[in-house]
């Protein structure tokens, strides 16, 4: 499917005339500013999505249905926005020196140069069409989210509450311990199992009640740092302790793009630390675009790009040279308006832009955002409809959308059900139902049309980790979930395809995670680390095809096998899937005959 649309692609260049052709009636000369109109941008916007969809992974759906016009017309409006505001509230126009430089850096900095080229080649190679319609959209999407991120003319009123808090907790006049919207308790605390952990100390038990009003705090109140609800090596647990005052004392307020920000640590043991975390949100970009932003008047915007400049040459992989001389100015590349730091994220390749979204820094984040590698730029993404912010969920592209679904909050080791459905080109999330039951490090898969999600395991309070051997099938047509076929499971209960009766702790529940593998039609276990189990189970739906009554199968054991080379192991793969015992030094859990 994929080269057909490449092939279609390349005919329509060829066939068709060039946009820069039909536009070439408005064409002055060379060096003079040209106009150009809201359906003329369109037209070129519609070439540049076309270039990014015929390298999109699994799509199946016409050009004209998965990227409608009201979804490029939107775009158009977006960027000649930010245009506006950046001139209207900033005073700062776009000029065509602007475009020039943006476009430089663009080609420069491109990990995608053959990509860019087709980009190029769809806008007929003008530079004044490049220029206005491609470098303009990620100039203007970056500079006019900077410029609002710190202006205090829209973020006094978050800047006003956070102080007056400051000076409450400060004085006294509050207490730490007291609920409070917008406080989060958090902890941060050495991992026993650490190499580098004391010997002869443990995690101090938390004793302070997390109240209901912190643990369901909105997405957007979360705080920036440091990292709490984790367990860390002693030397991060240093490093994260030294970012908090001294126990009792208060933080100065921290700002950040969304957020302003101060710590109380409540409590504390020489391999621990509790905190009070208090954040007021700002307003967020959408928000108040949809308010302030509503005057602007997009089509006031004209071009200002010229054909004079020449059209840069797309990098084709320089390399450092520390002879050369440095340039001298401040570049700072893609760094305006990249995510915040975090770790436990998602991160899923579309065939065209990366996306990153979740994880944790102090506590759960509900935001994300787009890598471009063909222009080397970030976009933030919309929390508009976003999942609850979580860490160690799960994610599935679909061809056309990300599937986000479970994981858990660090905070108060809750296992969620919930989920959502991000759409990339229309930057638009889907709410999903619930499933009807939470697991943590489970497996998942996309098989085309149907995501499923098996095994795992969830922690009741003070038992052993109880293994699953059970999953669901989540359609997005229907938006619903039915279970699987257990018939053929293994009779005692695992980690997810294989993993251990009982973890010792989630770096080792880490190593021993299995994945589902689509092979030969069935869905196999796959066991990365030694020792598993002797036995999976294979999804197996070749009998009928539907995933409404799919079938789990045991499949053999083989004992005491011998070493796995890689050569057989590929080899293997293409054979029917069997499973290796825990005796196989290293590779995966299936195996041929």
């Amino acid at each position: 499917m994929r080269r057909r649309s490449a092939i279609a692609f390349a005919i329509c260049l060829f066939v068709t005339p060039s946009l820069a052709t039909r536009l070439a009636v408005k064409n002055p000369g060379p060096g003079t500013v040209r106009t150009l109109s809201f359906s003329d941008r369109v037209r070129a916007q519609e070439a540049i999505e076309r270039v990014y969809y015929t390298h999109q992974i699994g799509a199946t759906k016409p050009f004209e249905e998965a990227v409608p016009r009201a979804i490029i017309e939107d775009k158009v409006r977006r960027y000649l926005a930010e245009s506006a505001a950046l001139e209207t509230f900033w005073n700062t126009p776009i000029t065509d020196a602007a475009l020039q430089r943006e476009l430089e850096r663009m080609a420069g900095g491109t990990r995608l140069p053959d990509r860019l080229k087709e980009v190029f080649d769809a806008l007929g190679n003008d530079a004044f069409l490049i220029k206005e319609c491609v470098a303009r959209a990620t100039l203007a999407d970056r500079l006019a989210h900077n410029f609002y991120a710190y202006d205090p003319r829209y973020h006094a009123a978050a800047r006003a509450a956070i102080n007056a808090l400051h000076d409450q907790i400060a004085s006294g006049a509050l207490s730490p311990t007291a609920d409070n919207p917008h406080r989060t308790i958090g902890e941060i605390a050495v991992d026993p199992t650490s190499d580098a952990a004391p010997s002869a100390q443990g995690l101090a038990p938390s004793t302070n009640p997390v109240s209901p009003s912190a643990v369901h705090a909105p997405p957007s109140t979360r705080p920036v740092a440091p990292q709490t609800g984790r367990q860390l090596s002693q030397a991060d647990f240093a490093k994260q302790r030294a970012k908090l005052p001294p126990l009792g004392q208060v933080s100065s307020v921290v700002e950040s793009r969304e957020a302003f920000s101060f710590n109380v640590v409540l409590s504390e043991t020489a391999t621990s630390a509790r905190v009070a975390s208090y954040v007021v949100p700002k307003i967020t970009w959408d928000a108040w675009m949809s308010g302030s932003g509503a005057s602007l008047r997009p089509s006031s915007v004209a071009a200002v790009a010229t054909d004079r400049g020449p059209l840069p040459t797309p990098n084709q992989g320089a390399t450092f040279d520390p002879n050369a001389n440095c340039i001298d100015g401040w570049n700072n590349g893609i760094l305006d308006d990249e995510p915040e730091a975090r770790s436990g994220h998602l991160a899923v390749w579309t065939g065209s832009v990366m996306l990153v979204w979740g994880g944790s820094n102090s506590l759960e984040l509900d935001t994300g955002g787009r890598y471009d590698p063909l222009t080397d730029t970030w976009q933030s993404m919309t929390t508009v409809n976003a999942p609850r912010g979580r860490s160690e969920a799960s994610a599935v592209w679909t061809g056309s959308e990300m599937i986000v679904w479970g994981g858990r909050e660090m905070l108060t080791n809750t296992l969620l059900v919930s989920g959502g459905r991000y759409d990339p080109i229309a930057d638009r999330w889907t709410r999903m139902s619930l499933a009807p039951s939470a697991r943590r490090l489970f497996s998942v898969v996309w098989t085309g049309n149907r995501m499923i999600v098996w095994g795992g395991y969830i922690e009741p309070p003070g038992q052993f980790p109880q293994y699953l051997s059970t999953g669901e099938i989540y359609d997005p047509s229907s938006d619903t979930w039915t279970p699987t076929a257990t018939e053929g499971c293994a009779e005692r209960s695992r980690g997810p395809h294989g993993g251990l009766d009982r973890p010792r702790d989630d770096r080792v529940e880490r190593r021993r995670r299995r994945t589902l593998q689509p092979i030969d039609g069935h869905m196999v276990g796959d066991g990365s680390d030694k020792p598993a189990l002797g036995t999976c189970g294979c999804l197996d739906r070749q009998h009928d095809g539907d995933l409404g009554r799919v079938a789990l199968r045991p499949l053999s054991v083989l004992s005491r096998g011998p070493k796995l080379r890689v050569p057989e192991h590929r080899r293997a793969l293409r054979s029917r899937p069997q499973c290796l015992d825990r005796n196989v030094e290293r590779g995966r859990a299936v195996f041929g005959e």
